[in-house]
């Protein structure tokens, strides 16, 4: 699968029982299927520490205004949604209304988990 931020092929990387598809070396953004995300935040998982460190390439310039397109269903678009942490105003996250996959940019994870 190809990165929906940069277009660099995506690698498969285990945490906790759950498979995902990073932009390892690329611009460390993370494609999750269905429950993926769910399943690695639950308490019984792991905390995605080693997802957080995904080595990035800095040179690479991503347009955050850019829509992203689903990895999975050949490029169709996502929808961008508001994810909301406590009082802070949150991130947004890319989510495929197919698949129901979802795209996290780079330090969303991060962010996700810390809120």
């Amino acid at each position: 699968m190809k990165c929906p931020a940069c277009e660099r092929e995506l690698t498969e990387l285990s945490t906790g029982g759950v498979r995902l598809d990073v932009c390892h070396g690329g611009c460390g953004g993370m494609w999750f299927e269905k429950i993926e995300l769910e399943k690695l935040n639950d308490s019984d998982e792991s905390d995605g520490g080693p997802l957080i460190n995904v080595p990035v390439d800095t040179s690479i310039e991503i347009d955050d205004a850019q829509p992203r397109r689903c990895p999975k269903c050949q490029g169709k678009p996502t929808m961008r949604q508001h994810f909301v942490g406590g009082e802070e105003e949150g991130v947004r996250i890319d989510t495929c209304e197919t698949c129901e996959g979802t795209w996290l940019d780079n330090g969303e994870l991060e962010w996700i988990q810390s809120h």
